[in-house]
């Protein structure tokens, strides 16, 4: 049984393309199937839009922040792309201190509020299964908001 020539439209574009690519002939951009890759290309443009809106200061020590710490994990969906609970930290605090999330904890309490910690910790428990659709939506957001930064 001979295989069908299956066509794939660009998630990004909107062009044809043929069957056997796996990059979009048009615009580059790798062929939409993997839901893991689109949390990862999410996860890259919410970390340099924190990095952007909020400075490049940790929050827990004052030194040079390259990354974006989360003060509930990544792994709670819910809240990997909630706002108040990404805050710039370096590596020292983010990676190898898990986040020092007592001073996490303070500078979100001082900053937002004891309501915001209470709702980051309800958010966290949420069980929240992002759809491909709505990662692509979020994903075109967050490219159009770095955008606007840059003007």
């Amino acid at each position: 049984m001979a295989k069908k020539n299956r066509r794939w439209i660009c998630h990004y574009c909107r062009k044809l393309n043929e069957s056997n690519k796996r990059k979009c002939i048009w615009c580059g951009e790798w062929k939409v199937g993997d839901k893991s890759k689109l949390i990862r290309d999410l996860d890259g443009l919410v970390s340099k839009y924190t990095l952007k809106t909020k400075g490049r200061v940790c929050i827990t020590c004052g030194k040079p922040a390259t990354d974006a710490g989360h003060y509930r994990s990544r792994g709670h969906m819910m809240t990997r792309w909630y706002l108040n609970n990404i805050h710039p930290q370096c590596v020292g605090c983010n990676r190898f201190c898990n986040g020092r999330l007592d001073e996490y904890a303070l500078y979100i309490v001082n900053k937002y509020g004891q309501d915001e910690l209470k709702k980051i910790h309800r958010m966290s428990n949420i069980v929240f299964q992002p759809t491909k659709p709505w990662l692509l939506e979020k994903i075109k957001e967050y490219k159009s908001k770095l955008e606007a930064l840059w003007i």
